[in-house]
């Protein structure tokens, strides 16, 4: 199974791979705070009790075969900036570490930390540990990171665009990596993949912004077209009703005039009453002494406006309906987007 999952927000992965390192990691679990040195080491600072967990729930591991992958295990768990110049420095660390990808050094632990871990052993004089899987030796590097000592190393991976920084900052630390010329591991390979790694990411993940700003404006134009169409519908409601009564009435008594034989002609107009013609409550109003004249006369100008209101419910709900559309198409080229930019950052230096 691959564990390896890329999407354009670090801070989600990183949430998954932590969690799947601490929180489900199987047995007792002991929190010991150390410091990782080459060239001695600094004891413990605290140990925690040991906490019960759940056995039975499995752990799944992260599949890292290159120096290259775990640099960017490393940086995603750790929630530090995924740019090729963070890669190709932690992969220049790991050069001058020798830990795990090297014959005979230790397991899991490609930087070569001390951190003491639930199922470690230890590999050297020095303190380095062996760990029994990738997750554990992620969290013990991570941790170490953390600590207060690498103040300095965590502010040059945060910067993100200046490798040669990130290992000044190893270097001058009391991780133990001591580097003479630290120019020396950084290979022009790996500097020229990092160029155009970080001009694609970076293009990506603007598109991903693009789109994301995209929805936001398409959605806040949806709750303009909502408001104006709610607002609207409540107007045609509180019309339509008296409006209706009233047509009903002046019907009727149209037909009154029809049946007594004073109007004859009027047979013609109640069918345009019926439908709401605003002509027909013109006509009425032209027979002159009757009471009719004068809610004839109030019923067209009412009939008009809800005429009026009904076209603009109509044009409201056309806004909502272009407005949801454009939602749906901004979300599927966020979508779009961010498998665009997972294929850019999946794509390692030296096929690794």
């Amino acid at each position: 199974m691959l564990w390896v999952i890329y999407l354009p927000d670090p801070a989600s992965i990183l949430i998954v791979f932590y969690d799947a390192g601490v929180t489900l990691r199987a047995g007792l679990r002991r929190a010991v705070v150390g410091v990782a040195v080459a060239g001695a080491i600094l004891a413990p600072t605290s140990t925690a009790t040991a906490v019960e967990e759940d056995a039975n729930i499995p752990v799944a591991q992260p599949q890292i075969d290159s120096k290259e992958r775990f640099a960017v295990e490393l940086l995603q768990r750790g929630g530090w900036p995924l740019t090729g110049s963070n890669v190709c420095a932690v992969v220049a660390w790991e050069l001058a570490e020798g830990g795990h990808f090297v014959p005979g050094s230790s397991r899991f632990n490609p930087l070569n930390t001390s951190q003491a871990m639930l199922g470690d052993s230890v590999f050297n004089s020095h303190g380095v540990r062996n760990y029994p899987n990738w997750n554990t030796g992620l969290d013990a590097t991570v941790k170490t990171l953390n600590l207060a000592y690498y103040d300095y190393v965590r502010l040059a991976l945060n910067q993100a665009d200046d490798q040669l920084a990130v290992l000044q900052a190893v270097g001058t630390s009391v991780w133990g990596t001591k580097f003479e010329n630290p120019a020396v591991f950084l290979s022009n390979e790996c500097t020229t993949w990092a160029q155009e790694f970080d001009r694609k990411s970076e293009a990506g993940r603007a598109e991903v912004a693009r789109a994301k700003e995209a929805i936001a404006a398409s959605q806040t134009a949806l709750a303009v077209a909502l408001e104006d169409e709610n607002r609207l519908n409540r107007r045609y409601q509180r019309i339509e009703g008296p409006i209706e009564d009233a047509k009903a009435k002046l019907a009727g008594f149209a037909r009154t005039l029809y049946m007594s034989g004073m109007e004859p002609t009027v047979l013609a107009d109640i069918e345009a009453i019926d439908s709401g013609d605003p002509v027909a409550y013109t006509i009425l109003q032209s027979y002159t002494g009757y009471a009719a004249s004068s809610d004839a006369r109030a019923i067209r100008e009412a009939v008009e406006l809800l005429e009026t209101v009904g076209t603009s419910r109509a044009s409201a709900s056309e806004k909502v309906r272009v407005a949801q559309a454009e939602i749906a198409k901004n979300e599927l080229a966020q979508l779009a987007a961010e498998k665009e930019l997972a294929k850019i950052e999946a794509v390692l230096p030296f096929g690794g």
